[in-house]
């Protein structure tokens, strides 16, 4: 018997395919469009800009 959970089997299985499902496609495009509409400088937020 696995020494796992069936949270840790399910998000192994799943997480290989996230990027993949159809609400993921475009998530950049929606921040880019909601930075835009509220006019917010986010340039402080250093803090979240992947390396």
């Amino acid at each position: 018997m696995s020494s796992e959970q069936w949270p840790e089997k399910l998000f192994k299985n799943f997480a290989r395919q996230y990027e993949q499902q159809p609400f993921t496609q475009g998530t950049a495009g929606e921040c880019d469009f909601i930075k835009k509409e509220i006019d917010f400088d986010f340039t402080c937020w250093t803090f979240l800009i992947k390396s």
